[in-house]
């Protein structure tokens, strides 16, 4: 019973990756690494042979199998690969054993080949036994012969010798039994090693897809009157090694002392960021706008207004994990502003106060992410 569940599993298992290798007439490529006390190509064609019940070797064979055993340090390792006339490779299929001696790998593979060649008589046909010796004949031993003793007194004639009684005859043995055929008891079935069956299969590249949400400070340095603390959120998606996230910055309002009074700028921008991120290092490219809310203190009409800004820059950077879902960002951006705001004294039209071109901004930021 056993052997049958296990044919019938490695018919399943066969089938498909076998189907083309029915016919008879294969070649034997057979090499053993470190493996020498496993057998030899001869004996593994023999235990083939036996088990199909013909032999399917032929030197000029159009299909090949191609067999491997290698010793490792658990074990013992081999293969078994089917090649066509074009050794393009038909199938294969990995064995492994974790016995101190190869018996059980030999078997495995003796088994692996005779399904690779001819499936169905592999699976139905039994190794069969080598016939039973005769029992030893029975050969009774001979009785010693008998000898008398008679005393007689002395001076007494001699009476005539005595006739010994004939000997025994041996006693006869036992008819042997009826000869009866004797049924054919059938081997157990081979333990065989665990197998590891490897199908091939094409590698898709995998994308994994991580998110990760932020919050932090930054300083902005030449974008405003003076140095401008503000707030710093932002999320966003990661697939592999490049990343893309929305990021939103607040300043407090800086001021600017003037002639006659002040002017004080905040701003509020909202900018896209694309990064790559090789190990704990970041670059990116950055472009947003928003708003900056200009005003006047002290001065003839003054007025509050607020006027559209666009940025554009480039980001370099260091991500220091601290757990597996949480890390420390440090960024330095250097930022161009091809929009800014030029604020005037309305009455004598002197310029007061203008976005630089250029502009640096450095920030610091807790990351929260899900890889």
């Amino acid at each position: 019973m056993f052997r049958a569940v296990v044919a019938l599993i490695l018919m399943a298992v066969s089938l498909p990756l076998w189907a083309d290798a029915g016919a008879p007439g294969f070649r034997l490529e057979y090499s053993r690494s470190g493996a020498q006390q496993c057998p030899s190509d001869t004996a593994l064609q023999d235990a083939v042979t036996a088990r199909l019940g013909y032999s399917p070797w032929s030197t000029g064979g159009a299909r090949t199998l191609v067999v491997v055993v290698e010793r490792g340090a658990e074990g013992f390792a081999g293969s078994v690969t089917l090649l066509d006339a074009d050794r393009v490779t038909l199938g294969r299929r990995e064995l492994t054993s974790r016995q101190a001696t190869c018996d059980g790998l030999a078997d495995a593979l003796a088994l692996a080949m005779a399904i690779a060649i001819d499936p169905l008589r592999a699976m139905t046909s039994e190794i069969q036994p080598p016939p039973p010796e005769p029992p030893p004949q029975l050969v009774a031993p001979p009785e010693p012969p008998a000898v008398f003793f008679d005393w007689l007194p002395s001076g007494s004639p001699t009476p005539p010798p005595e006739t010994p009684p004939p000997p025994e005859p041996p006693p006869t043995p036992p008819p042997a039994p009826a000869s009866t055929p004797s049924a054919v008891t059938t081997p157990p079935a081979p333990t065989l090693p665990p197998l590891r069956v490897r199908w091939p299969v094409r590698s898709v590249p995998s994308w994994r897809l991580g998110y990760f949400v932020g919050t932090g400070a930054r300083l902005a340095l030449w974008a405003a009157p003076a140095p401008a603390p503000g707030a710093w959120l932002f999320a966003g998606v990661m697939v592999e090694s490049f990343s893309l996230a929305v990021e939103v910055r607040l300043d407090v309002p800086t001021f600017s002392v003037v002639d006659t009074g002040t002017v004080s700028v905040q701003h509020a921008l909202v900018q896209g960021a694309g990064c790559w991120h090789p190990g704990v290092l970041m670059g990116c490219v950055t472009l947003g706008g928003g708003g900056a809310q200009a005003a006047g203190h002290g001065l003839d009409r003054a007025a509050r207004v607020v006027l559209p800004v666009m940025t554009a820059g480039v980001r370099a950077g260091v991500n220091a994990p601290l757990t597996r879902l949480m890390a420390v960002q440090f960024t330095v951006d250097a930022v161009a502003v091809p929009l800014g705001i030029r604020l005037r004294d309305s009455v004598s039209g002197q310029t007061l106060w203008s976005t630089p071109p250029l502009g640096l901004v450095v920030g610091a930021a807790v990351v929260l992410r899900r890889p």
